[in-house]
């Protein structure tokens, strides 16, 4: 046992402490022990090599924290710090098989398909289909509501094999069955900009679409993901940094086919295509490391972090919490609204407190798509344009300038920020690099500060021990993180340090 670390913990509790405590018995401790590292209990035998024993060996304890029940139980206590889980929203709704009727259907597809929103085929079969399932065949329907009359064609249905059930073809929409590369109007078909072309379709056994429940398979790969990266840091003995800064992607079956199918009409991965490895839909357990580009930082750039924290400031702020311990307190009396005082928050009074911090650290997602896991480069956004900054003296800018740079300026602050990327805006001199080094040059500096080595010791300890953050005393804090950090960052041998001192023992 760590006798140091229980001295300092006796010391810190003061001289009028109460110190009986009641200690567990050897087996007992083994058997809370296995529960909340392994989430099994010890075997009769390993009780057994215990109580002979009459403690948990050193032996024993390693073994349990190189099984992949530990990995399990560290990957659960890091889904709380991530937030990896399935999220709500959909990834593309125009490429959403709906079912009614019977029938498959793109219902947020059907304005430019049928010419009526949200309205399907009607329930007959159309054998008069060309090679590329295009209906030869179509009607013009109408119907009547609250005195109004409504026309759309329709173009009855198909038999489809879909990629994701093989073995039992399905009734889908003719229009939205067709299989052909290119529209009538030269649209590509496997591009983003066919989402509302009316002659495109879900391609070859639908491959460029997907029902809510194949999309719900997609969502929950891109959550496991962040997992994976935290059971390879366990199982191959790599430093916990590399978990933020890896330049890794591991890809399934399912994230494989979605990355070769379905993200250029999303959000396109700044994965070369060509990296990623040709894997069957349904390899689910599969995990292939793939290299990225340097821009990226291993899990804060993942597509399940950023697509479940969607917006750069969500994403600074979950880091701040989950990985620093820190939290943003709003001031006494609240936040208080100023009108146009000035529109930068890091300066305006009431937000200030908390925006001084956010909006340098939200900067380091700059060049990441917000509701999207897209890098942004400098190629394609520049830092400054001043095809931009002229549109704005005129007020006559196209929408890309509209909705990328500041070009409609309503106070004074924003005057030097014309034609800015507006990520960058209020950026000041030392931090408008921010969004060029990434998320990683975030991690670099509080691994330098050691004040990621310490939240990651807290939170581990406040898991383990069932402590709150503000119970943990501040004198075993500074020594279990030293620890952490002599160790290189291994957090198995965290925890065993952890399990290991005389205090998990105790029970008041």
């Amino acid at each position: 046992m760590n006798t140091m670390l229980s001295m300092a913990f006796v010391a810190s509790l003061g001289a009028e402490t109460d110190l009986s405590v009641t200690m567990l018995s050897p087996t007992e401790e083994a058997r809370a022990m296995s529960i909340q590292i392994r989430g099994v209990v010890p075997t009769l035998e390993e009780l057994e090599i215990v109580r002979s024993a009459g403690e948990i060996e050193e032996n024993i304890l390693d073994e349990w924290l190189s099984s992949p029940e530990f990995e399990d139980q560290v990957v659960r206590h890091h889904q709380s710090l991530f937030w990896n889980s399935a999220y709500q929203n959909d990834l593309e709704v125009r490429r959403i098989l709906f079912y009614s009727n019977g029938l498959y259907y793109r219902k947020q597809a059907s304005q430019y398909a049928r010419g009526l929103s949200r309205t399907s085929c009607s329930d007959w079969e159309n054998t008069d289909v060309d090679q590329w399932n295009r209906p030869q065949t179509v009607l013009e329907q109408s119907y009547t509501q609250n005195g109004q009359e409504f026309t759309y064609l329709d173009e009855g249905w198909v038999w489809v094999t879909p990629y994701w059930n093989p073995s039992t073809p399905i009734k889908v929409c003719a229009f939205d069955a067709r299989t052909n590369p290119v529209s009538d109007t030269g649209v590509d078909c496997r591009t983003r900009d066919s989402n509302k072309d009316s002659g495109c379709g879900c391609g070859p056994n639908l491959e460029w679409c997907m029902t809510r429940t194949v999309q719900t398979v997609y969502k929950e790969a891109f959550a496991e993901e962040i997992s994976i990266r935290v059971k390879r840091a366990l199982s191959e003995g790599r430093p916990y940094t590399d978990i933020l800064t890896e330049d890794t992607t591991y890809i399934n079956g399912p994230l494989s086919f979605y990355y070769r199918n379905i993200d250029s009409y999303v959000s396109r991965t700044s994965v070369p295509t060509e990296n990623i490895p040709e894997l069957n839909y349904y390899d689910t357990d599969t995990w292939v490391a793939v290299e990225t580009p340097e821009e990226h930082s291993g899990a804060l750039t993942s597509a399940g972090w950023l697509l479940r924290h969607q917006t750069n400031r969500g994403r600074a702020s979950r880091f701040y919490e989950g990985f620093l311990c820190s939290t943003f307190v709003p001031p006494t009396g609240g936040i208080i609204d100023e009108g146009l005082s000035t529109p930068d928050l890091s300066l305006k009074r009431g937000c200030a407190d908390c925006h001084a911090r956010l909006e340098p650290w939200r900067a380091y997602w700059g060049r990441w798509g917000e509701v999207s896991s897209k890098y942004v480069t400098e190629a394609d956004y520049p830092t400054y344009s001043e095809s931009c900054a002229e549109c704005a003296e005129d007020g006559n800018c196209n929408n890309f300038c509209r909705n990328n740079y500041m070009v409609d300026p309503i106070h004074v602050d924003d005057e030097p920020y014309i034609g800015w990327y507006l990520p960058y805006v209020y950026l000041k001199q030392d931090q408008s690099v921010h969004p060029d080094t990434g998320p990683n040059a975030w991690v670099t500096k509080v691994v330098s500060d050691g004040t990621l080595a310490q939240c990651v010791t807290q939170n581990a300890v406040t898991w383990l021990y069932g402590w709150e953050a503000d119970e943990v005393d501040p004198v075993l804090l500074s020594a279990w993180t030293q620890a952490f950090e002599q160790s290189g960052y291994d957090y198995a041998s965290l925890v065993k340090t952890l399990l290991s001192d005389e205090i998990y023992e105790r029970r008041k």
